[in-house]
Order: C-alpha cells, then structure tokens, then sequence
C-alpha cells in the first residue's frame, strides 16, 4: 500500500521526459523554419494604392495551416518591417524556408503593380553575442 516512494520519482520522471521532449519537438520546429529563410525587400512603385497592404495579407492568408498541422509543426510565420534609408522607405519581409521561393514574391507583385523584390538570404534580426575571451 505504500506507493509513493516509487509513483513519485516515477511521476517525476515522466513529467521531466515530457517537458525535454516539448522543448526537443519546439526546437526542431523552429530549426525547420529557419532553414533556408529569406529577405524580400520590397520596392514599391511611386504610387501606391492604400488599400495594398489588405490585399496583400489577404493573399498571404493561404499560407496558414490547419490547426491539427499547427500544433504538430508550427505556423510558418512572416515578418514585416519597415526599412529608412536615403533612397526612400523600403518594405522588409523575413519569409521562412518552408513557404516556396517565389510565393510571397509573386503576391507582392500581384498586390502592387510595379513594385518589384529583391531576395537575399535571411539574417538574424539582432547580432549575435559577442563570446567572452577566456584568460587575461
């Protein structure tokens, strides 16, 4: 009658599997999405129609998965930032590896006539940190 010397260690163990198992599964998600990421610069036409940007996540709406697929391998996930520069202000998106090449590039074209892309591979969005040298 006396299972708690073994139901707990026990318990505490599989709690400690499910949790390494989680965080193995989450990471291996990310990694997957990361792989082979891309920028897509996007430079707009001097005119541009301001209802665009719905079209343009309209369009984009299609990449969701359904939600069975999103909880096993993730969403695919697309970053939008705005770039200053001299030349003009520039539209940055970061487009990860599992959506094809040219799918969002082509959206972005269809959404707003004359616009065109530039594709690079993606960077990380902050540097990464400096490692300490060892001795002195």
């Amino acid at each position: 009658m006396d299972e708690g010397p073994i139901a707990v260690p026990v318990l505490a163990v599989l709690i400690a599997t499910l949790f390494a198992g989680r965080r193995w599964w989450a990471r291996r998600c990310h990694e997957r999405l990361v792989a082979d990421a891309r920028q897509v610069t996007v430079l707009a036409p001097p005119t541009v129609d301001p209802a665009g940007g719905a079209a343009l996540w309209s369009n984009l709406v299609g990449l969701l998965r359904p939600g069975w697929r999103r909880a096993l391998t993730g969403q695919p996930h697309v970053a939008c930032e705005y770039v200053f520069s001299e030349a003009g202000v520039a539209i940055r998106l970061w487009v990860p590896g599992a959506i094809p090449p040219g799918l969002v590039e082509r959206a972005l074209e269809a959404t707003w006539p004359g616009a065109h892309t530039q594709v690079r591979p993606a960077e990380p969005p902050l540097p990464a940190p400096a490692t300490a040298s060892g001795g002195s």
